[in-house]
């Protein structure tokens, strides 16, 4: 279980004690990201986060830190920014001043600028070379081609070139403020140290309030996409995409392991299409996907997709008992297998983050699954195959496909 005290400008503190590890985990999370930007500023979060982490590391507890090796380490998605120190409990002060030091500096020099647009650069030609990430944004842009949900956090390398300081300055102002804070500690420390740490290092910051939050993206469906990309096989790619309903969450993640099982024997054992096939769900606070994929062959493209389709009509027209209850089974051995995950990775690295699959909750989520009824998940499908217009993409050597 995990305790929150909220001090008095509004910076949440959050910590979670855990007697069996000798290290503590503090991390600094900012509730803004790519979804904050526009597409003049897109990439500004993540340009800030690089001069962020980088600043900390030249002066005080950072650079201590940094030389007890200990470094600091930070990543930015869409809706937050995320600072991060692993240490033995002994160096937690440092830790939290190092974070508190990282808020509140804003002198960046030029030479600093100048290096991490190099390093920002270079990952993204490493984002560009990557298969999983490039079909990530791609997805992204297809289900919202005009809303924020679409932008990359990485951004595009024009506005990397092109970002003046002031920018990321700005962005600092209006989003690094109180209210718009998380200090979590993870790991043997006491919560109520820890809020008098946060109340030293981060008490004086003037309240502010979060920025408002913007409205939802327009979620766009039943488009065919293509993009190149070097390689032999071209990734196929078929969406299910709508705006998310409460109480139906578990319905779909039955159906998602009914489709991956007939999808693999269809495609498998049938068509001989000899490729592996995933199924998964892509949950937001605005809307539900189901995401099928599987590398195939440019001359067993169309083949593929047709198959696809057809897999995905069957399972609305009906499905046996035994399966649903297969499905249900091995959904449950998934969230079996990721809290013993969880149990070795907390022993291994103290705890590095909070997690939604806890101890606490498996036996919640399994008992969510088996309330689920054969009757709800075939509403689900047959509402689903009926109103949604599937998004195709396909990546790789699109001019290939006959």
């Amino acid at each position: 279980m995990y305790k929150l005290t909220t001090l008095k400008n509004g910076v949440r503190v959050v910590t979670q004690y855990i007697s069996h590890v000798n290290h503590t985990s503090a991390g600094l999370y900012i509730g803004s990201g790519s979804f904050d930007e526009t597409r003049k500023n897109n990439g500004v979060a993540h340009f800030l986060e690089h001069l962020v982490i980088e600043q900390g590391h030249l002066s005080g507890a950072g650079q201590k830190l940094l030389e007890l090796g200990y470094p600091g380490t930070a990543y930015t998605t869409y809706d937050h920014t995320a600072y991060q120190f692993l240490v033995p409990g002994r160096y937690l002060t440092l830790a939290v001043r190092a974070l508190a030091t990282m808020v509140k500096d804003e002198n960046y020099s030029n030479a600093l600028l100048t290096q991490e647009r190099a390093t920002v650069l270079a990952e993204y030609d490493n984002h560009c070379a990557d298969l999983a990430s490039v079909q990530e944004e791609v997805i992204k842009r297809a289900l919202f081609p005009k809303g924020r949900l679409g932008l990359n956090p990485i951004g595009t390398e024009k506005n990397i070139r092109t970002m003046p300081l002031s920018f990321m300055q700005a962005f600092k102002r209006r989003h690094y403020v109180s209210e718009n804070m998380v200090l979590v500690a993870v790991g043997r420390v006491k919560h109520e140290h820890m809020v008098k740490l946060a109340e030293k290092h981060f008490g004086d910051l003037p309240q502010q309030a979060k920025p408002e939050a913007h409205s939802p993206s327009s979620l766009v469906t039943g488009k065919s996409h293509t993009v190149d990309f070097p390689s032999r096989r071209v990734q196929l790619n078929v969406l299910l995409a709508w705006e998310r309903k409460g109480g139906e969450d578990d319905a779909v993640l039955l159906w998602t392991h009914i489709l991956h099982t007939r999808l693999y024997k269809r495609l498998r054992e049938q068509l001989h299409l000899i490729y592996n096939v995933e199924v998964e769900v892509i949950d937001h606070d605005d809307y539900t996907a189901v995401h099928i994929s599987t590398p195939v062959r440019p001359e067993d493209y169309k083949t593929a997709l047709k198959e696809v389709k057809a897999v995905v009509k069957a399972t609305a027209a009906g499905v046996s008992l035994s399966e649903f209850q297969a499905a249900q089974n091995t959904a449950i051995l998934k969230i079996r297998d990721r809290a013993r995950t969880l149990t070795e990775t907390m022993d291994a690295l103290a705890g590095a983050q909070l997690d939604d699959t806890s101890y606490q909750t498996v036996a919640e989520e399994i008992n969510d699954l088996h309330g689920v009824t054969l009757r709800q998940l075939h509403k689900v499908a047959r509402r689903v195959v009926r109103t949604v217009k599937p998004t195709v993409i396909a990546i790789g050597p699109v001019d290939k496909i006959p």
